[in-house]
């Protein structure tokens, strides 16, 4: 008995130790395990984007660059005229067009599109004679015009020429004018006479400082040789400018030139479609229209500054006159004469062509 009791006391010894070490080794790891911070999740390793397989299909195009526009009359391109007169003179002019333009722009930006080096011209195979031989190649026929562009004339001041209409023509060009700058009899190109004279008391070359009075009286005239000439074929090929519509026309004259466009308009009344005139004068070397506005049927932009107060009283007694309607009166500040306002004031000449679209009001604006 006290062998069994010896043992079981033993047995409960041996439980209790092992319950104490259970607990202890439990406490342990629980400490560890709230002491030590977690193992971070493996990050999977970065791989490179493989490179986008070659496709057949072509890069976009890069956007064509802009076309530029003509600012001066030396970019333009233009076609020399010359009209012989009737003592033997020769009249030159400057004409430009706006299909001219189209096609040099068309040209301009033909040779800025890149081109594929790839892409190999048509040759085309050249035509043979009887003996099989190659004919020369053909000229390319000129392109057609799809329609014909209104005719302005610009006729200059005293002692001037075309030239000092460079600021004038480009723009008018592109609103769609075909812009005619004639030199007046004794300016500029128009001094020349188809054959010297053997006579040493006839002059060799007609000089403006030099004109008699018998030839300024011709200057209107002139004009109007000039458009009978585009009106008939023979004495003015449709070849040279087959994109001009002829008649009526516009004219457009700065001091002289003015004066000039005022006496035509009543000449030839079927002729002219509308008149500008800058600084117009009473009497300007014997040519006075003073008569002649009163016969007018073609409507008037006149348009003058206080740079000049003789022209300005002459411009107002012009206006007054002129029995055409529509006519207006612009009077501006001291900005020049004839083509110097159109060069000072770059609101003028916007004016005019709205004018010349809408068939402007009547009345007299400072």
């Amino acid at each position: 008995m006290q062998q069994f009791r010896l043992l079981f006391r033993q047995l409960s010894s041996f439980c209790a130790i092992c319950l104490l070490l259970l607990s202890v080794s439990g406490i342990s790891v629980l400490f560890s395990g709230c002491g030590t911070p977690p193992k971070p999740a493996e990050e999977e390793p970065e791989t490179e984007e493989a490179p986008p397989k070659p496709t057949d299909e072509e890069p976009p195009p890069k956007k064509a660059k802009p076309l530029p526009t003509f600012e001066h009359i030396a970019e333009l391109p233009s076609t020399t005229l010359t009209w012989e007169l009737r003592d033997g003179l020769l009249l030159t002019g400057q004409l430009y067009d706006p299909h001219q333009n189209q096609q040099r722009l068309e040209a301009v930006k033909a040779e800025n599109t890149p081109k594929d080096p790839d892409e190999e011209p048509e040759t085309p195979e050249p035509e043979l004679d009887e003996n099989g031989e190659p004919l020369p190649p053909k000229p390319p026929a000129p392109p057609v015009p799809k329609h014909r562009y209104p005719l302005l004339i610009l006729l200059h001041g005293l002692g001037d020429s075309y030239k000092d209409w460079a600021s004038v023509i480009p723009p008018l060009v592109q609103v769609g004018y075909a812009v005619l700058a004639v030199d007046l009899r004794g300016h500029g190109g128009s001094t020349q006479f188809t054959r010297s004279s053997a006579d040493p008391t006839q002059p060799d070359t007609a000089v403006w400082r030099y004109l008699p009075s018998t030839q300024w009286v011709l200057l209107p005239n002139d004009i109007n040789t000039v458009l009978t000439a585009f009106g008939k074929p023979k004495l003015h090929p449709k070849e040279t400018a087959p994109q001009v519509q002829e008649t009526p026309v516009v004219l457009m004259g700065a001091g002289l030139g003015a004066n000039v466009a005022l006496l035509l308009g009543s000449q030839a009344p079927k002729r002219v479609k509308a008149i500008v005139a800058l600084s117009p004068q009473l009497s300007i070397k014997g040519l006075q229209p003073a008569l002649s506005v009163l016969e007018l049927q073609a409507p008037v932009f006149y348009a003058v500054s206080t740079s000049t107060p003789d022209s300005v009283e002459a411009t107002k007694k012009l206006y007054k006159l002129t029995q055409s309607h529509p006519k207006v009166l612009h009077l501006y500040k001291p900005i020049g004469t004839g083509e110097e306002m159109l060069r000072n004031d770059p609101v003028l000449l916007p004016t005019i062509v709205q004018w010349l679209k809408a068939d402007a009001s009547t009345n007299v604006t400072e």
